[in-house]
């Protein structure tokens, strides 16, 4: 899934997407900021989280608004 992730962004960098980091420091970014809301969410199950979808679907967008330039 991670080198499927650095391939769809250095495509997207050869689309003429300018991207703020090299693809696979933004892949290694994008798995990390994803990876931390899954954590938190599968080992806090107690605490009063926003919805699910609109925690992951928020992740996304600062994680990819974070690396594209």
């Amino acid at each position: 899934a991670f080198a499927k992730l650095v391939e769809l962004l250095k495509s997207i960098e050869m689309a003429g997407v300018k991207l703020k980091y090299p693809a696979d420091t933004a892949a290694e970014l994008c798995w990390m900021g994803l990876h931390g809301v899954v954590a938190a969410l599968i080992n806090n199950p107690e605490f009063p989280w926003t919805r699910r979808a609109e925690l992951i679907a928020g992740m996304l967008d600062m994680v990819t608004e974070g690396v594209v330039a």
